[in-house]
């Protein structure tokens, strides 16, 4: 099932929830508009990840037609195979995004019901609404939790299938080099990174030699009105990653920047904690610099690990040596005075 299907179906039954939800509250006014706009909200998101196959490509992700050798040289079979295996794994990151953006406006939807039931409540009814909504949102986050770890685990299990000449083979293609440097420039060891958590990280399969890095794929506004998507440019910056992340919006190709800013904030549960946020920062049409808060969506991209020969081997010292020698000599300096 295509990323745009999962996302239409996702937006009809946000909207189907909406319905259900207003029709019990006996509310459909009120509840309708707020729920109303969350399903706007999915249908954007859902469009968005629609074009997340797309973006991968832009990004450095899976195009198996166009993948050859860095030598410019036709794809091997091994390669090949590996090329397939890693667009099936990351079609399962994708999967799994369409997975997390359901779940949490689930859980929106859960907090604007609960904070409509207790406009009325006295406080015994409040307390028992309040642990209906956490108990919800438990089960939710559960459930994500088992989706997650079950679509890990399947990865790794098929990166692991894959030969040690399959793996050699695809560490020297194009796609596989793109990716290494977005990862290093671009990408975050966590899908909810702060701005220390960058680059990449390797499997936990022992002995793998296949990393992970979560791309940022787009920005939704933290009041809820719009998705910024986007993709990076084609020439990659070199030297050191810096803390701002340049990039482009992907509809006006304008340029953005990616930062974080520390303050007081709830996770997607509704749980109080301090942390980053996410923030985009571009000029408008009328020169005025632009801030905005919101969550970035990322992408979970696999590439064979790049080979690190950097210091080289470590220098032998032999402090045992010098140690023993000043201990000589304190030995005979004793003597000495006698």
């Amino acid at each position: 099932m295509s990323n745009k299907n999962v996302g239409q179906e996702f937006t009809e039954a946000t909207k189907k929830l909406a319905t259900g939800t207003a029709n019990t509250l006996g509310a459909a006014g009120q509840l309708a508009t707020s729920v109303s706009n969350i399903a706007i909200t999915s249908g954007q998101i859902g469009e968005s990840l629609a074009n997340t196959t797309k973006d991968v490509v832009e990004q450095g992700g899976i195009a198996a037609v166009g993948i050859t050798t860095n030598t410019g040289k036709a794809l091997t079979a091994a390669a090949g195979t590996a090329a397939k295996t890693v667009e099936t794994v990351e079609n399962l990151s994708a999967r799994l995004e369409n997975y997390t953006k359901e779940a949490q406006k689930q859980a929106q939807i859960e907090n604007e019901t609960a904070t409509l039931k207790t406009q009325n409540a006295n406080n015994v009814d409040r307390a028992k609404i309040e642990a209906d909504r956490q108990a919800k949102l438990q089960e939710i986050q559960n459930d994500l939790e088992r989706k997650q770890k079950e679509t890990a685990a399947e990865q790794e299990r098929l990166l692991a299938d894959l030969t040690a000449n399959q793996t050699q083979a695809y560490l020297d293609t194009t796609d596989n080099i793109s990716k290494q440097k977005n990862a290093y420039y671009y990408g975050f060891t966590k899908n909810n990174p702060g701005s220390r958590d960058t680059g990449f990280k390797k499997s936990s399969m022992p002995f793998s030699k296949w990393c992970y890095s979560y791309i940022p794929n787009s920005f939704l506004k933290s009041d809820n009105t719009g998705v910024i998507d986007i993709i990076f440019p084609e020439q990659v910056i070199s030297g050191t990653r810096p803390y701002e992340i340049s990039a482009l919006n992907r509809r006006t190709k304008e340029p953005i920047t990616i930062t974080f800013r520390t303050l007081q904030k709830k996770n997607w549960i509704g749980q109080p904690y301090r942390g980053e946020v996410s923030v985009i920062k571009y000029m408008d049409e009328q020169n005025n610099n632009i801030e905005l808060e919101g969550t970035m969506d990322y992408h979970k991209i696999w590439f064979v690990c790049p080979t690190n020969n950097r210091g080289g081997r470590r220098r032998r010292t032999n402090k045992k040596r010098k140690t023993n020698k000043k201990r000589t000599n304190r030995r005979r300096t004793i003597r000495k005075r006698y």
